[in-house]
């Protein structure tokens, strides 16, 4: 498998044997640049949620981490976006308070908080998937699922979330 990026002077490509990209600075350029109108697609659906609930910026990310079986321990957080664990708890309680999430020490490990979606947050959980649904799923529709599977690799590599990094480990402990 071969991918030509861009159309920079020195347009690299991606064996998938060799998995390196080489790219000029053009294109990384065009890529940072689509990552900035993106965010705003991404982010656009969530505000109305957010304010509706008093979230804070990262509330609504946790809420669909845990969903998905991403996450299901508050320390789970803090490895994953590598953030400290004062504002992860400062998360946790806003949506504690809202009735979207409920705490408790896990039964294997007391020092552990796990996180788990009261009926609340799985209704929240629902009414942002369908806002993202209407909002960016139009938009995705013309990509062949291998393409996006791309994209999501690319993006989550790009993060330092990928299958074997520290979101492995941490869907292997949810388990």
């Amino acid at each position: 498998m071969t991918i030509t990026v861009g159309k920079g002077s020195a347009a690299g490509s991606m064996t998938a044997s060799a998995n390196r990209l080489a790219v000029d600075w053009a294109d990384i350029g065009r890529f940072a640049e689509a990552l900035t109108f993106a965010r705003k697609e991404l982010f656009a659906p969530t505000q109305a949620i957010r304010k509706r609930h008093g979230l804070g910026p990262r509330g609504i990310w946790i809420i669909g981490l845990i969903a998905n079986g991403r996450i299901c321990f508050q320390s789970d957080i803090t490895k994953l976006w590598k953030i400290g664990r004062s504002m992860v708890t400062e998360e946790v309680a806003l949506l504690t308070r809202s009735m979207l999430i409920s705490t408790a020490p896990d039964t294997a490990d007391r020092r552990q908080i796990r996180l788990v979606l009261t009926a609340k947050g799985k209704a929240v959980n629902d009414e942002l998937g369908a806002a993202f649904s209407g909002a960016i799923g139009e938009k995705l529709a013309s990509y062949r699922p291998e393409e996006l599977e791309l994209c999501i690799s690319l993006l989550n590599d790009l993060g330092g979330v990928t299958a074997k990094g520290n979101l492995a480990g941490i869907a292997a402990k949810a388990d």
